[in-house]
């Protein structure tokens, strides 16, 4: 899924006033992703040389963001683009939560942290050990147990 950002640029106010800057995105191996654009791309106030625009990256993009200036020489300036690990991961929160995951992820942390303030939890102090037991939504699926260690006033679990 492409994700978009605001981005800017400061040619400095010796190319205040341009319409033709524009940018392109390159892959980290140097090869053009995409063509030219210069639509969408404005000036920061007028004749600063700061130009900006939203800018469409797609899923996973690692490479450069290289501005110009347009016309027969143009000045140059670029910005390395490594997705932090939020913008590889984009969350969908319409979905619908799974009633197992795998152990230790964020979903896993996700699952427990609803079963806990909003979902069914038991107590079950006649294990041997003590156990507590969190419930999906579902009412029925442990999504996560817990050793404790004492059957009438716990003070630890594992």
């Amino acid at each position: 899924m492409a994700y978009t950002r605001f981005k800017t640029v400061n040619f400095g106010s010796a190319k205040g006033g341009l319409t033709t800057v524009g940018y392109q995105l390159f892959n980290a191996d140097g090869t053009a992703n995409g063509a030219r654009i210069t639509t969408g791309v404005t000036e920061r106030g007028a004749n600063t040389g700061l130009y900006g625009a939203s800018v469409s990256f797609p899923d996973g993009f690692q490479g450069e963001l290289r501005w110009d200036t347009g016309g027969s020489s143009p000045a140059t300036a670029s910005e390395e683009i490594n997705p932090t690990p939020f913008e590889k991961a984009l969350l969908d929160l319409a979905q619908a939560v799974p009633t197992s995951n795998t152990a230790q992820t964020v979903g896993d942390a996700l699952n427990a942290a609803r079963a806990q303030g909003f979902g069914k939890w038991a107590l079950n102090p006649l294990a041997n050990p003590p156990t507590l037991a969190l419930y999906a939504a579902d009412g029925t699926t442990v999504v996560r147990s817990f050793t404790l260690n004492d059957p009438t006033s716990p003070t630890t679990r594992t």
